[in-house]
Parts: C-alpha cells; structure tokens; sequence
C-alpha cells in the first residue's frame, strides 16, 4: 500500500506499508507524513481535502485534525470523480503496465 498527497506546489513524498490501515494508523500518517509535508510547503496556511472515507472521517481522526487546527475542505459525497489522486493513479497504473 501506498499513501501520498498532491498540492499545487509539490508532492509530499510517497510513504509505503503493508500494514491495514485502519482509524489510528491513519491518524498517524496524518501525524508522520502530512504534517511535515505540508508545513515544509506551506508553513502555516494549508487546507486538507479528503474524501469521505471512513477512516478519513472518524472520531479519531477528526480529533487529530481539530486538536491540530488543520483546516479541512467538505467533500461532496458520492463524488469520487471530483478526487484529483484518482488522475494520478491512472497514470500510475498506465506506466507500470508499460
């Protein structure tokens, strides 16, 4: 498995495990691997945009997010087309193919 974010400056890097990611493993890469990318590319002002994974939208979760002031954008639900990674994976997937 794989987790990573896109901004309109830069990447974070790609961070690889094998573990399952449930509600506090992604919390901590929330904690390990966001939040210094997105400090390191933005300083202070950022916002996070995710979908409405359950992961992504649990307790636990949410109180990382809230307990460290990141601003999050809404997600419409049933809309994975909006999703700009799911691009990236294509391109991804294309080139490993290759």
């Amino acid at each position: 498995m794989v987790w990573g974010g896109i901004s309109k400056k830069e990447k974070t890097p790609l961070f690889c495990f094998t573990d399952i990611m449930d509600e506090p493993f992604y919390v901590n890469i929330l904690q390990s691997q966001l939040l210094p990318a997105a400090r390191n590319m933005y300083r202070r002002r950022w916002c996070l945009q995710q979908d409405n994974d359950l992961k992504h939208t649990s307790h636990v979760a949410k109180e990382f997010i809230t307990e460290n002031g990141i601003c999050v954008i809404d997600w419409p639900s049933n809309s994975p087309d909006l999703n700009p990674i799911e691009n990236m994976w294509q391109i991804i997937k294309n080139n490993v193919e290759k």
